[in-house]
């Protein structure tokens, strides 16, 4: 049955490629594919036709492999500060959002709870996959190589990222079937470890920040990338960045066999934690069909016909007499309202 929907999705993606196709029958979306071509041939193909096919970063290059210990560790520091930000928040977007179509077949079929969020997790894959191979070919070093391994690296931690926030989503919706004191405990808890998490970061953040604001001091950008290269990370600092410089490790690795050895254990993290969302016991049907109903109807032509006609009888407001009974202006208010009717 998951082959099925996998077809589905294929069949999807491929009419979606079709229609784009045939839009550039029209002169506004031919001349935008045209400047958007020529731009990425220019900034992006040239580039790369002309390396060559190697796994290392340029030598050559300003930022080459001598700054990217660096940047791995701000790297990771980015990641520390913003990967577990979200917990903190008791609402956000939702976990597996479906088209009410799809949840009408879904529910229909004969698939268990686990295989329909195994469809809804396939769903946003495309998305995942393109953001982390397309970034590298704007922000990679090295040759075409290079850029694939780093892309392969950037899949990894944006897929980390998108399975934790559909944990996160699953796990706010599980907390409004849950019994209310379990609930609330649950989130103090979450809240004073997560508070304590940061403030400890702070703490070990403060001597460090003194010594980077000393090496930005500089005016070269070679003399400020050579100070932050040479900055002295405190021990409490590094070992609260691990799992984060583990986490983003496959993107700066050195080469093929570094690749495989940063890999492997983030992969194994990934199916970890798909499985954690494969096993939720959120009811997401509910919410899924009504977040469904409400994007269905803001883009259904009765509704944009409906504020189109609202919107014109506001701007040209019929004038009324001010001398007469009140009753009669209520009545014709009123009347207004609720009557789509032309009055002339």
């Amino acid at each position: 049955m998951i082959g099925v929907l996998v077809r589905l999705q294929w069949m999807l993606l491929k009419g979606r490629v079709v229609r784009s196709i045939r839009l550039l029958r029209q002169p506004k979306y031919l001349v935008g594919f045209i400047v958007g071509a020529g731009w990425m041939g220019l900034w992006v193909v040239r580039p790369l036709l002309k390396s060559k096919l190697h796994f290392e970063s340029a030598p050559g290059n300003p930022f080459g492999m001598e700054f990217i210990p660096a940047i791995h560790q701000f790297a990771a520091l980015a990641v520390t500060v913003a990967l577990p930000l979200p917990w903190l928040l008791p609402w956000g977007r939702l976990g597996l959002p479906f088209r009410e179509s799809e949840l009408t077949m879904l529910l229909q079929a004969p698939l268990s709870r686990r295989e329909v969020i195994q469809y809804g997790l396939l769903k946003s894959e495309v998305g995942v996959l393109l953001s982390g191979l397309i970034l590298p070919l704007f922000v990679g070093l090295g040759g075409p190589g290079a850029r694939l391994l780093m892309g392969c690296g950037t899949w990894i931690l944006f897929e980390f990222w998108h399975l934790n926030g559909k944990w996160r989503a699953l796990f706010n919706l599980r907390q409004t079937e849950i019994p209310a004191a379990l609930a609330r405990t649950r989130r103090l808890l979450l809240s004073i470890g997560l508070v304590g998490f940061y403030a400890v970061l702070l703490l070990a953040l403060k001597p460090f920040v003194t010594q980077v604001g000393a090496a930005l001091s500089g005016m070269d950008y070679r003399q400020v990338a050579a100070s932050l290269t040479a900055v002295t990370w405190p021990p409490l600092l590094k070992a609260l960045l691990t799992p984060a410089w583990w986490l983003t490790a496959p993107m700066f690795s050195g080469g093929g066999k570094a690749f495989v050895v940063a890999a492997v254990p983030m992969l194994l993290a990934i199916g970890v934690q798909r499985e954690i969302v494969l096993r939720s016991k959120a009811r997401f049907e509910e919410s899924a069909l009504e977040h469904a109903t409400k994007k269905e109807a803001k883009k259904s032509p009765t509704r944009r016909f409906a504020k189109i006609s609202s919107g014109a009888r506001t701007k040209h407001p019929f004038e009324l007499d001010r001398r007469g009974p009140p009753e009669v202006a209520v009545l014709w208010k009123n009347a207004m309202r609720v009557s789509r009717a032309r009055w002339t």
